[in-house]
This record gives structure tokens, sequence and C-alpha cells, in this order.
């Protein structure tokens, strides 16, 4: 045929082109695959010409690819659509189908399609409640909302962010070598709450939303008179009770200022000495840590007499 003259009747259409279980979609049983097809047949009877001119009734079959329509109804991926009747009005043929879901309850999507539309007795939400809940009724509750008793937060905050530019970083670690660790930053003059000094040397541990995070110390204004927790020092290593050389109190290997204060201080009656570090301290092994021990150990450091 040359060309297609009229569609005198619109005679049927059929679901072809089976997509089989390999979708993975389940139907309402839960077990069994949805059934779920690509294409149609739709078959008209038509006027057609013919290569000489001349006309000629007959049926014509068209295949519609019933995923790729643009602009119509079939819009989805193929395995999101289910077909389930078509019905003749008489002028056109509609095509009823849904996408894979639970069947109950209000669809999102049709309560999408029925707020964009242009009919009132459709759009409203009372219409579209009544449509997907039907014989159920939209009352006003008595109630009256209790008021709110205003709670204001205490303040924790015991320093201020005083910034070079226009944020000072927050971090979750003391580290400005990346800015991967960056969590938040604050403004000059923001108010913020410093848990502990100089942790390490150069940062601030400060409390973030109620967690712990890291500030450049440089940048930031700590109240005076505040309280803050010192830095936690390094403890000092402890030998291995019973194994201990004369004059290295700390146990590192080596006798330095560090064994030298240790003295000092447990003489001081400000840090005592016990086990083998008291032992080690012991340097004239005369039974007790005293200013001989103390001298015994600064001649060493000084080169002047090696402890034996």
């Amino acid at each position: 045929y040359s060309s297609l003259t009229s569609i005198n009747e619109f005679k049927g259409i059929a679901a072809k082109t089976y997509i089989d279980a390999k979708h993975g979609i389940l139907d309402y049983t839960k077990t069994d695959p949805c059934i779920m097809f690509r294409e149609a047949d739709i078959t008209m009877n038509v006027t057609a010409k013919k290569a000489d001119g001349a006309d000629e009734v007959t049926d014509m079959v068209v295949t519609v690819d019933m995923t790729s329509f643009v602009g119509g109804t079939f819009v989805e991926p193929m395995t999101r659509l289910r077909m389930l009747s078509v019905e003749d009005t008489g002028t056109n043929l509609v095509i009823w189908h849904r996408r894979y879901g639970h069947g109950i309850g209000l669809s999102q999507r049709g309560a999408q399609q029925r707020a964009n539309s242009a009919d009132p007795n459709v759009n409203t939400y009372d219409k579209i409640l009544a449509f997907y809940f039907p014989n159920t009724a939209l009352e006003s509750l008595g109630y009256t909302r209790p008021a709110l008793t205003p709670i204001t937060p205490a303040d924790t905050s015991n320093a201020a962010a005083v910034c070079p530019g226009t944020t000072l970083n927050i971090r979750s670690a003391p580290d400005s070598s990346t800015t991967a660790n960056i969590i938040g930053n604050l403004p000059n003059g923001a108010r913020i709450c410093v848990t502990k000094n100089d942790a390490p040397a150069g940062w601030h541990k400060v409390n973030y939303g109620g967690q712990d995070a890291y500030v450049s110390s440089a940048y930031v204004q700590i109240d005076s008179g505040a309280v803050i927790p010192p830095p936690t020092p390094t403890p000092s290593p402890t030998p291995t009770p019973g194994t201990y050389t004369l004059g290295d109190v700390n146990g590192d290997g080596s006798i330095t200022i560090s064994d030298y204060t240790l003295i000092r201080l447990d003489i001081l009656g400000l840090k005592a000495l016990e086990g083998s570090a008291r032992a080690a301290a012991d340097v004239n092994a005369d039974g007790a840590v005293s200013i001989s021990d103390y001298t015994l150990v600064r001649l060493d450091i000084l080169g002047l007499k090696k402890i034996n």
C-alpha cells in the first residue's frame, strides 16, 4: 500500500512479547513473578490506497512498544510495567496498566497526578483522600496544643574563636596537613567550649556538638579565669620489676636529665619512686634515695664521673 486513507474500526488489542521471570519482580503472592509484556498488537480495519491508486479495505496489525511512548502513557522502564486490561470506548483504546506496588492505600504517583489536574472535582486534598480511602470521613479534632516551656540550655562555653580569615576550621583530629578531617567551622567571635588545653601542643580539644574535636590554639581566646584541665602528661615508662640499671630511673636505657629530675622530685617529696625505679635511683646502694644519689647521677650526665 502506498498510503493509509482512513481507520474504519479498532478491532482489538492483544499483549505480546512476554517478559520472563528473570526481571525478579514478584506479584502480590510474593512467590510468582508479575505478568509483564513489552509490546501489544493493535488490530484495525483500515482503508488503504494501493500502488495503482485504488482503495482497498483490509485489516492491519500495528505493534506498539509499551515501554517507549514519549509523552504518552507508557514511559517507565519495562521492568516497572504490568499490563492489566484494555477498554474499547468506541473512539479510543484505553490501556490500563500499573507499576509494581503493594496495591493498597494511597498511591503517591496517583495522588500527584490528581493534584496536578485542572479539575476541581479531582485535585483537592479532600477529593484525593476520598478516592483512596472510600467510606471514610474527615473530622476536626478538639485538640489544643499545650504551651511549651522554653528551655534555655546552660552556657558551657569558655572561649571565643579569633579567626585569621572568615572562619576557623574544626577538625576531627589535630592535623592541619589535610582538609579531609574538617567537620565544621566557626565564624569569628563564635563561642566554644574548650575541654582540654594543648592536647596535643598547638591544639585545643573542644566539645563540638557533643563530640570531641580540635581547633588550632593560635586562633582561640580562652576566657579569663576559665578552669580547663591541663594536658595529660605522658607517663614515664615503668621498669620491669626486678631489673634495673643504676642511675636509669625511668628505664629508657640511658642516664639523662629525666632520671636526674625523678630523683630530685622523690627527694623533695613531690613524686615518690617505687619498685625498680627506686632501686635504680639508689646509686650508692645505701638503701635510701638521697642527695648523694642525685649528685652521682648529675656527675654522670656531665661526664665527670660515670656510674659503674
